[in-house]
């Protein structure tokens, strides 16, 4: 039964793992906004904003896992471009097609960044009562219209009017309301992480595309564009003024375009997953070893934060030990798993390399380090999870792919199903037990929400409710 199902996904071009890294990702943004905003240690939270007061502090140099997420997003979002684009060009699909496809994904997952930051329940209301918990799941509800990907059986008319539907009950939504912020509806009012998504979608595409073939050329394009950030460091050099131009109504930023130094990596990663045959599960004792590889590939996660956020560098050298462990467990063996771990140990080596430059690694505004670090460790985890995946996975793995492959659903469900519905039920409860026993019930909070948040989207995929930009 098993290897049936692993069949069915190499056939439908799907990576199991590839989607369980994304999921994992989704769940971490979940957990890193629902946590106790008070009572943990700093390496809970977003290592420029600190407790107590969580003030952004551009200059603090050092990542925790909180800081890991969005990386690992990015990474499965460049690593699944060419499985989707490889099938859809065999499957006769020109290329300045995929190109503009590229861009018409850019252009609508830029318009699900203007419906989300609108939507969310603060930007409803400073203060949001029953009435903005209750529009902002309504709004949730009109992203099925919006973004649901209709059965082809329905015919293109009926689609259409469902389309037109959604896009309509939008706009009376957001038309001639007043935002918390006191304004009104603005192209310019976006989510920042989708809209990096939008571009980085866009140009990522494209040039995937462009270089399919010739992964040589991308990887100059990589050291292009660490070239380009490096002399945009350099005040009154026209790369500068290039990386800060603000002039398309906020839609599209060059500094916005650093983040292929993350989606970049992942197409390369992308290009072994899609050339490779699928692999069966294996048993006994090459399971056993499959699931040390795995442990392997996870490990240096560890390290890495601890000597990052501690500013320890010799600690975080050590997360590079664990990849000439792995070279001995597999030594010999050219299976994806472990080509995919080689790739992320050479990408944290060079992140680690470039740590001590722009005053050290940091999210906001990202550094050359925050890159490769990212997308080294992004590149491990999903090693990690292809070996799990060999190994058998489980319950686990299989929940977070199915969050994995529904993010747009998951993303507006973060704010706008799952708080909104435990806010207008067993909220007053919760708050004043964990007003009354303190951060260790937050967490109990935290658990049981993320364990709701995982089994509605999780139900939604398997009904195969899917949003598709």
């Amino acid at each position: 039964m098993g290897h049936t199902r692993r069949m069915a996904r190499t056939a439908t071009g799907r990576s199991l793992a590839l989607d369980a890294l994304r999921g994992l990702a989704i769940v971490g943004m979940f957990v890193s906004g629902q946590i106790p905003w008070d009572g943990l240690p700093a390496w809970m939270y977003h290592a420029q904003q600190p407790p107590p007061t969580h003030a952004h502090n551009p200059n603090l140099p050092g990542i925790t896992w909180v800081d890991l997420v969005f990386p690992f997003f990015l990474f499965a979002m460049g690593a699944a471009i060419p499985l989707a684009q490889a099938r859809r060009l065999a499957s006769g699909r020109s290329a300045p097609a995929a190109v503009l496809e590229a861009f018409g994904r850019g252009l609508l997952l830029a318009a699900f960044a203007i419906y989300v930051q609108h939507v969310r329940p603060h930007s409803l209301q400073p203060q949001p009562d029953r009435a903005a918990w209750l529009l902002a799941l309504g709004a949730f509800l009109l992203g099925f219209p919006m973004f649901l990907r209709l059965p082809q059986g329905w015919s293109r008319p009926l689609r259409a009017a469902v389309r037109i539907a959604g896009w309509a009950g939008a706009a009376l939504l957001l038309g001639g309301r007043t935002f918390a912020d006191g304004g009104g509806f603005s192209l310019g009012r976006s989510d920042p992480i989708l809209l990096v998504l939008a571009n980085c979608a866009a140009f990522g595409g494209v040039i995937w595309v462009v270089t399919r073939g010739t992964p040589a050329l991308r990887w100059a394009l990589l050291a292009a564009l660490v070239a380009f950030r490096v002399s945009a460091d350099v005040p009154g050099t026209w790369m500068r003024a290039v990386w800060t131009w603000d002039a398309v109504g906020g839609l599209f930023r060059p500094y916005l375009l650093g983040y292929l130094g993350i989606v970049l990596p992942g197409t390369l990663v992308g290009d072994l997953l899609a050339g490779s045959a699928g692999e069966g599960p294996v048993e006994g004792a090459s399971a056993a070893k499959a699931r040390l590889a795995a442990f392997l590939c996870w490990l240096p996660v560890l390290p890495a934060l601890l000597g990052l956020h501690g500013r320890d560098p010799a600690m975080a050298w050590l997360a590079l030990s664990p990849g000439l462990a792995l070279a001995v467990v597999g030594r010999g063996d050219r299976r994806p798993a472990l080509r995919v771990a080689a790739i992320g140990f050479v990408l944290l080596a060079i992140g680690l390399l470039f740590e001590p430059y722009q005053g050290g690694i940091k999210k906001d505004e990202p550094t050359i380090s925050y890159w490769f670090v990212g997308a080294g460790l992004a590149a491990t985890a999903l090693a990690g999870m292809m070996l799990w995946e060999r190994a058998g996975g489980g319950p686990l793995m299989r929940s977070l792919a199915a969050v994995g492959m529904n993010p747009m659903l998951a993303y507006l469900a973060i704010t706008n199903l799952v708080v909104p519905l435990w806010r207008l039920t067993v909220h007053p409860w919760f708050n004043e037990w964990e007003a009354a026993y303190g951060v260790g019930f937050g967490l109990v909070r935290t658990g049981i929400q993320t364990a709701l948040f995982v089994a509605l989207v999780a139900g939604a995929t398997r009904l195969r409710w899917f949003w598709r930009a």
